[in-house]
């Protein structure tokens, strides 16, 4: 079996495969930049299925950098896998359930939003880096499946009582973000966080776990440049 420390001395750069991931974020922009026009009105309908319409692109695009860096470093598949996965919960929300929930927010300037936006990628990194560590810990020995469970739950509801916390901050009626919350785009949100969480947890616990690290980071932080871009472009 590949060894991290085996992996990452074939491969010492700091984004894997750059030429893959300056492709991924050049034709990502692309997209942004060039699918919100497409409709007429941009009424809510359009809105959506522009939304949807991008995330696919931006998910087709992440398969191909996952699959880049896979074959160039003889990265191992089911980590890969798993990568791609939470990758894609990340991709689902920033740019389907998060345009739909700036559509339906009242009170709140599409700046405000994208400041809240940046903390929020900020969180994810820091969720990342706090897997990637306690999953180090593991390295020699396995990681019990109860603390993976801990961990994830842990992880679920900062990320929820920081959602909280923002909309507190943002919105004058808290009870109209609880409302959405349980129901709705807020569920989807919670179904997604929890599944993206699940795959870097498992992601973080195999060979490769450094690569996966670092392309999750990585493509976190475009994500985000993509998707600041992709809500003035929809919402400006």
């Amino acid at each position: 079996m590949t060894t991290d420390r085996q992996q990452t001395a074939t491969k010492p750069n700091v984004i894997p495969v750059p030429w893959a991931f300056a492709a991924m974020t050049a034709l990502g922009l692309l997209a942004v930049l060039v699918l919100p026009t497409l409709g007429s009105s941009l009424d809510r309908e359009e809105k959506a299925a522009v939304s949807a319409a991008t995330a696919l692109v931006i998910l087709v695009l992440t398969g191909l950098y996952v699959f880049a860096v896979f074959r160039k470093t003889g990265w191992q598949r089911s980590t890969a896998l798993l990568t791609y996965g939470f990758l894609a919960g990340i991709a689902v929300i920033k740019f389907i359930v998060s345009p739909g929930a700036f559509y339906n927010t009242t009170g709140v300037t599409l700046s405000e939003y994208l400041w809240l936006g940046a903390g929020v990628m900020l969180l994810y990194l820091a969720g990342l880096f706090l897997l990637y560590w306690i999953a180090l810990h593991y390295r020699d020995r396995p990681w019990p499946l109860l603390a993976k469970v801990a961990v994830i739950i842990g992880l679920l509801l900062f990320a929820v009582a920081s959602r909280f916390v923002a909309a507190g901050v943002l919105a004058p009626d808290v009870s109209e973000y609880l409302d959405d919350v349980f129901r709705g785009g807020g569920l989807w949100l919670i179904a997604l966080l929890a599944g993206s969480l699940t795959a870097a947890v498992q992601a973080f616990d195999r060979a490769g776990r450094e690569l996966a690290f670092r392309v999750g980071a990585c493509t976190v932080v475009v994500y985000h440049g993509l998707w600041a871009v992709f809500m003035f472009q929809l919402f400006d």
